[in-house]
């Protein structure tokens, strides 16, 4: 087409049908999952898949990972004329051997998981109205991928999606009367193994502090049951729940119980059971039926249908490093730890040797033909000078900080530097666990958060605010009678080092007039500087916990959560 000969009004029509042609493109099918339950279950999730149908083409298939019934519901989508597929996992958390089995049915994944064989060989018609085409007999494999004349993607569950904690919090007004004396306690089903559960926890936590912003509840618990575990994580789970339940209506404050579950069938009359004798109110209805659960699914389908996974990421973990080999190998441990499908490594500071250098390992992630390396800090504050030079390295600021260990880095990759933990709430979690472990009884007892600490004054403001930020978490969540917070700045003066440890001291002095005081490093690992904690203190009385941040399983799960935060895609670059 010659555009020189057409007219101005021949031109805006030429226009007009490229865009008419864009904008008709085919909408994608929808693939909705869903676990299945009784009739009142599957009606609530139907109800839902009409709802979705409004919009764009949408087909159930209910179960734990099986084959028969997600192959016939992409029939029945490819029998409706979509040309693409996106599956969108009705779950609480993607966390989970359904969800991995499921990948790996949908050709998402290379390897099959070994729980597959498990679900392969159980029964889940579930009540979902469709009879399979597929008879489980000669030729019919319930553990291979499903076949599909069209692209298929997968969008996340649930996970720690805003709509979630907007819908858990509903529920819990819903019973609220007097919120400064109600504690709301979320729960969740809850995985089997302990890494899952972690990361389980960690999205139920993102969703609590969520819900902690927009209400004046005196504070809101979660945990999770974890049904399908051995008897004895049953059992402690349970007597955890009891615990968090017996400890506010000990303190006269009235419990609001919200269980994070798609929707009731089973799984809320054994929370009941657990509860046998306690005082508590619980919510009618899990997040179904609620009409944002359709805009969610459909907002899933249109964003993994427009992800690109063609991108290639690498993961690089920085740390400050130490002299001490246990200091650097528990960074390595928990690195290796991070699930992340490209490439990764550990760089420190202060490397022991060239290999862990940082301008060494960025260059062997180079040399993997990655098109980005995520560099994230496993350090406690971005207020410091460390944070600076890495800022300078990644070409975050064109000048270099006077704290610098080399060069900026020169990579064909492009760079992309996250912040450090600062006020996190999984590093709030972390330092809630190491308190935990040296308690007995938080309303008699003091905490004190030690850490590091910048060189400059106005980072140390910042950084005392993010103290302070996990300090008033860490009060809400366990209830101790005083949480105090500092920072020791090792590298200032020494008339700023030395106030500091006068400070220290008559904190753990005051404290320990009318409490037992519980000493919490805010250390990414064990080496010199908790050391140093103790010898400032000798001779008063208190309790140091042990172990640094990178000690904790929930450290890992930061990480990844860092570098998908840093990319666009993430969902689908680092599945």
């Amino acid at each position: 087409m010659n555009l020189r000969k057409l007219s101005i009004p021949g031109l805006l029509l030429c226009l007009l049908a490229v865009g008419q042609a864009q904008e008709t493109k085919p909408s994608p099918g929808v693939l909705l999952l869903a676990h299945g339950g009784r009739n009142n279950w599957n009606e609530k999730v139907s109800e839902l898949a009409a709802e979705v149908n409004k919009s764009l083409p949408v087909e159930v298939a209910f179960g734990m990972a099986t084959k028969r019934n997600i192959q016939d519901a992409v029939d029945r989508l490819v029998q409706r004329g979509v040309r693409e597929i996106v599956a969108v996992p009705l779950f609480v958390s993607s966390h989970s051997s359904v969800i991995t089995s499921t990948e790996y049915l949908l050709s998402l994944r290379a390897e099959a998981p070994p729980e597959l064989a498990l679900y392969a060989k159980m029964s889940h018609d579930h009540g979902g109205g469709h009879a399979g085409h597929h008879p489980a007999g000669a030729g019919f494999d319930p553990a291979s991928p499903i076949q599909s004349p069209v692209p298929v993607r997968m969008a996340s569950a649930l996970n720690r999606n805003p709509l979630v904690a907007d819908i858990l919090l509903s529920r819990a007004k819903s019973m609220s009367r007097d919120p400064e004396h109600e504690v709301v306690v979320v729960v969740a089903h809850g995985p089997v193994s302990d890494d899952e559960n972690s990361k389980w926890l960690a999205d139920m936590g993102a969703l609590v502090e969520r819900m902690r912003i927009e209400s004046k509840f005196r504070r809101i618990e979660y945990l999770t049951v974890r049904d399908d575990a051995p008897a004895p994580i049953r059992a402690q789970a349970a007597a955890e729940l009891r615990s968090v339940v017996e400890r506010a209506t000990g303190e006269g404050q009235k419990v609001l119980l919200v269980p994070l579950l798609i929707s009731y069938g089973g799984i809320e009359t054994g929370i009941e059971e657990r509860l046998k004798g306690l005082s508590y109110t619980m919510s009618r209805q899990g997040l179904l039926p609620d009409e944002r659960l359709a805009q969610w699914v459909i907002q899933a389908a249109k964003s993994a249908r427009v992800a690109a996974p063609s991108a290639t990421n690498a993961l690089l973990v920085v740390a400050h490093g130490s002299s001490t080999g246990a200091w650097n190998d528990q960074v390595v441990r928990v690195v290796n730890q991070v699930d992340w499908s490209g490439p990764k490594a550990v760089a420190f500071l202060t490397p022991r040797s060239p290999a862990e250098s940082l301008a060494n390992a960025a260059a062997r992630l180079d040399q993997t033909g990655v098109d980005r390396i995520v560099i994230v800090p496993l350090m406690v504050s971005s207020f410091s000078e460390h944070h600076e030079e890495l800022r300078y390295y990644a070409k975050q600021r064109n000048t270099a900080p006077g704290h610098v260990h080399g060069e900026a880095l020169n990579t064909r990759a492009g760079l992309t530097l996250t912040r450090a933990m600062d006020d996190a709430p999984l590093l709030a979690r972390i330092l809630a666990d190491q308190a935990k472990s040296v308690s007995t009884d938080p309303g008699a007892e003091s905490v004190v958060l030690v850490a590091h600490g910048p060189n400059g004054d106005a980072d140390n403001a910042q950084w005392l605010g993010c103290l302070k930020s996990q300090a008033e978490r860490l009060q809400q969540s366990l209830g101790f009678r005083r949480v105090e917070f500092i920072t020791l700045r090792d590298d200032a003066p020494n008339a700023i080092r030395d106030a500091a440890t006068a400070e220290l001291r008559e904190k753990v002095r005051l404290a320990s007039m009318d409490t037992k005081v519980l000493v919490v490093p805010v250390l990414i690992s064990v080496g010199h500087a908790q050391a140093g904690i103790g010898k400032r203190l000798e001779g008063l009385s208190f309790t140091m916990c042990a172990g640094g941040v990178s000690s904790h399983p929930l450290a890992a799960e930061w990480i990844r959560q860092q570098a998908n935060g840093a990319l666009p895609q993430a969902a689908s670059l680092t599945r």
